[in-house]
């Protein structure tokens, strides 16, 4: 775990990768390698790709990432639409099924569910300390880092580390308080992430 997190940020799981952002991403993409090769496995190994293929959403709900719930629906979408003639409509219906009847039965996928669309909802949420509100906090910081030290800057992964020296001199002290609960990894945008 990492240990600047005394428990698990907003309710949300996530793995020993770091964050629940990337346990969404892996896991999406995990499903997705699993969802498309179910037609050419065998028996055995085609109950294993729809198991895989049907708890990769339950997870991805879990993680609580709007950018990997919203990239699993495009995904699904465009998965069906190329998969329609080779994969029968009993394993769609059975890999939905186990999707939905896990999610609806089992409490905790059900409240992962609905922390995730609580997530989305709040995805527009401009105000101090909301979600876009605190996205544009840390893109300001990135880019007072680029200012700063334009050439060489300031080393990969710094961030973290950087942004306490930083972020008092150009952010004003209306969002203090959202910014003190929490430790900001990155600026959430890997361009800016890449030129820091």
């Amino acid at each position: 775990l990492d240990p600047w997190w005394n428990d698990l940020p907003q309710g949300r799981s996530f793995s020993t990768l770091g964050q629940p952002n990337v346990l969404g991403a892996t896991v999406l993409i995990l499903g997705l390698i699993a969802l498309m090769s179910i037609p050419s496995l065998g028996t055995r190994w085609r109950i294993v790709g729809l198991a895989v293929a049907a708890l990769a959403p339950i997870a991805v709900l879990a993680s609580g990432s709007r950018g990997a719930i919203l990239a699993g629906l495009g995904a699904a979408a465009v998965v069906a639409w190329s998969s329609r003639r080779r994969m029968s409509i009993a394993t769609v219906v059975t890999l939905v099924g186990l999707t939905v009847v896990a999610i609806a039965a089992i409490s905790p996928f059900r409240t992962a569910a609905t922390n995730a669309i609580d997530r989305i909802a709040v995805s527009t949420d401009t105000e101090v300390g909301g979600s876009v509100g605190m996205r544009v906090d840390l893109w300001i910081v990135a880019a007072e880092m680029i200012e700063r030290r334009p050439i060489f800057g300031w080393g990969q992964d710094t961030y973290a580390t950087v942004f306490p020296q930083i972020d008092s001199t150009v952010l004003g002290a209306e969002s203090r308080p959202a910014r003190d609960a929490f430790r900001p990894e990155s600026p959430h945008t890997l361009a800016l992430a890449l030129a820091q």
